[in-house]
């Protein structure tokens, strides 16, 4: 609805198109999530403590496969982005789309972990999640138009994702 109020009924039929993408992206992190939960906090724990470098080379091979995975589906008119003009804001739109679904596939896995090892924080989490999102989608979408409501999802996401990677386990009680 913040789509259509901003930016009118044509973007946000396409922006529709995005939202379905990424709830598919939600709902298989969560499906992933569940499948793994009980390996979930030794698979993570890695992840959290790996080396700069390693995770730079780990998310140039990501936005790697974001940009082929963009350029293909530009390639295949998997949107109608035509409405968009230049090949260039099409391709941008798409990247941004599948940015938005890679983060919030992993957005699940974490969050998951999060409500696992701290409820509270989870709760706090999720509500910024939701401001965050609706925040962003306006503020961009009102900015930059379609790109920036799509990247919006993204930002949100990348915050909620930065902030999940910083809640660890609570350390057992000592019985004495």
């Amino acid at each position: 609805m913040i789509v259509t109020f901003i930016l009118g009924p044509s973007a946000a039929a396409l922006y529709r198109g995005v939202k379905s993408v990424h709830n598919l992206a939600f709902n298989s992190g969560q499906a992933f999530a569940l499948v793994v939960s009980s390996k979930l906090g030794r698979a993570i724990a890695p992840l959290l403590r790996m080396r700069a470098a390693a995770a730079l080379a780990g998310v140039a091979g990501i936005i790697g496969l974001l940009m082929l995975t963009s350029w293909i589906a530009l390639r295949v008119h998997l949107f109608p982005t035509g409405l968009l003009g230049v090949p260039a804001l099409q391709f941008g739109f798409l990247f941004a789309a599948f940015l938005g679904a890679g983060v919030i596939f992993i957005c699940r896995i974490f969050s998951l972990h999060v409500f696992s090892v701290d409820r509270r924080w989870f709760v706090k989490i999720s509500s910024l999640e939701v401001g965050a999102s609706l925040l962003l989608v306006s503020l961009l979408s009102y900015a930059f138009g379609l790109i920036g409501a799509t990247l919006g999802i993204a930002l949100a996401g990348a915050i909620v994702l930065a902030l999940s990677t910083r809640i660890r386990a609570k350390p057992a009680p000592v019985s004495v």
